[in-house]
């Protein structure tokens, strides 16, 4: 298996919301950005877009992905997982140079059609759960659970090879949204076809046949259009199942179940086990996270928006208006984490040009009680064009909030190699990382080692500092460079030709680089 390998670092500064960007943690990856394509085939079309990923407790990150090369009759599908220093650079004590790939080479029997979650064990193992077309039917697919040992290579002592198949013998309309793993026991859930599920495998890979008898349990409303379970708990020992449903008339609802451990429903919870209380006027469809509170009360983010349920799982009508609070900032998310002290950070795309393929990432911070975050960034986000100068297509899959109280967004980008074949894109893993919120990169906390005056500027500005000046720069606040100088003398600047408005004035020293905002008269 040949595996091409790009990875880029921009030191372009980026154009768009350049006073946000500042905020991008340099000691990673040196511009706090890092790029990785595996599966470059240009003139085809490629996708490499990250499904999960999780923090390792020395501050190392994991990401899970999948890689598809569109390159004739063949379509390799890649399970692809890296790991990242804590500098942002591959960990090369992983996998292949730090990367890990499994493809069977096959049409149509790739172990993987996709892989969606990964779970980090004690002992530093991986176990990465997706899908995948059954051995001898395209009509099923079964759920596959591989296990990786800590240094990226397959645990062969793990199921058959490595690898454990559990049947699902409902159709190929499968996906898996969750993994959770207790008292030695692997639990899956998603959605086969119109139904809900949870599997269980043991964790030598064997299936679970304590779980139902068959380690499968299919949850079949028929009152309902479909049912989706999204994430999966261990709640006072048993199995509580969030998901979202649609009932027979197309109303979104939660759906919640609670399982024992043996595969039966706990009929005391809900009607039969089972509660969807209706989400009147909500349109999305993605549960981002959540949180158990207490007395049994359960707390999720929908697409942003936040919803509390009881014990009885009934919506709980002491929060905000009848269980519901909308997100401040009135919009949806793509991805979402709460955080240890109970705020959460969202991240999206956004439009910032005049085309759809215009985008950037936005992530902001909502404080416990529901109100942006004016600490997190600039006045509760952060805007990132991740491929300044140029705006391509950008999504952000997953955030998360390091133990340093840094934030990571990874995600993917595409980019269109040749101009003048819009037709052919290719998509790169892309990690953003962010410095301590609230604080800038590079500006130092002792304000008297930078001094800039005056402030409304005339003609001249002048600037105090003990540091060696390498460079001054002069930006707009879109983020175009209007002025540089390598040259300084007198530490003064002659800004007498810009037009009247506000800049960023931008001074490299031999020890850091500050950044202060001035208006030119």
């Amino acid at each position: 298996m040949m595996i091409y390998r790009f990875i880029i670092t921009i030191f372009l500064i980026p154009v768009f919301c350049f006073a946000q960007n500042q905020y991008l943690d340099t000691s990673f990856n040196g511009t706090g950005k890092f790029f990785l394509g595996t599966v470059f085939n240009y003139p085809n079309s490629n996708s490499e877009y990250i499904t999960d990923a999780v923090e390792q407790p020395d501050g190392k990150v994991i990401f899970l992905g999948i890689s598809h090369s569109n390159s004739g009759f063949f379509e390799p599908i890649y399970c692809t997982v890296f790991r990242l220093n804590t500098d942002g650079t591959l960990d090369d004590s992983f996998g292949n140079e730090g990367v890990f790939q499994y493809s069977t080479y096959q049409h149509q029997r790739n172990l993987f059609n996709v892989a969606s979650k990964i779970v980090l064990q004690n002992d530093g193992s991986l176990l990465i759960a997706g899908v995948g077309y059954a051995v001898a039917n395209n009509l099923n697919s079964d759920l596959i659970v591989m296990k990786l040992n800590a240094n990226g290579s397959i645990d062969t002592f793990f199921g058959e090879n490595g690898i454990s198949r559990l049947p699902i013998l409902i159709g190929n309309n499968l996906k898996i949204n969750d993994m959770i793993v207790y008292n030695d026991v692997i639990y899956t859930a998603g959605r086969a076809n119109s139904y809900a599920y949870i599997a269980s495998i043991n964790l030598d890979g064997s299936i679970n046949t304590n779980f139902n008898g068959l380690g499968t349990l299919i949850l079949d409303d028929t009152s309902l259009y479909y049912n989706d379970i999204k994430k999966l708990k261990i709640v006072s020992g048993k199995l509580l199942a969030i998901g979202i449903s649609k009932d027979s008339s197309f109303n979104i609802r939660l759906s919640l179940a609670r399982v024992f451990l043996d595969g039966s429903l706990d009929i005391s919870y809900g009607t039969s086990g089972i509660a969807t209380p209706a989400l009147i006027g909500e349109t999305n469809e993605s549960i981002l996270d959540y949180q158990l509170l207490p007395d049994d009360k359960l707390l999720t983010i929908i697409g942003g928006n936040f919803y509390q349920v009881n014990k009885y799982g009934l919506l709980d009508a002491t929060f905000g208006t009848n269980g519901f609070i909308k997100n401040p900032y009135n919009e949806s998310f793509l991805t979402a984490t709460i955080t240890a002290d109970k705020k959460t950070i969202l991240s999206k795309s956004i439009i910032d040009g005049p085309a759809d393929i215009y985008q950037s990432f936005k992530t902001v911070r909502i404080n416990s009680d529901f109100t942006k975050d004016a600490g997190y960034y600039n006045n509760g986000q952060v805007l990132t064009n991740v491929l300044a100068p140029e705006h391509y297509v950008q999504a952000p899959a997953k955030v998360l909030a390091l133990s340093n109280g840094k934030t990571l967004v990874a995600g993917t980008v595409t980019t269109i190699p040749n101009p003048n074949v819009s037709s052919i894109k290719q998509q790169k893993y892309v990690v953003v990382r962010y410095t301590t919120a609230g604080t800038l990169q590079t500006q130092d906390t002792d304000k008297r080692e930078f001094l800039t005056y005056p402030n409304p500027v005339k003609n001249t500005i002048n600037f105090k500092t003990l540091e060696k000046v390498k460079k001054a720069e002069i930006y707009d606040l879109s983020g175009r460079l209007i002025k540089a100088e390598s040259k300084i003398e007198n530490n003064k600047i002659d800004a007498s030709a810009l037009k009247y408005g506000d800049y960023i004035l931008k001074i490299t020293t031999d020890k850091q680089v500050y950044h202060s905002k001035f208006i030119k008269e």
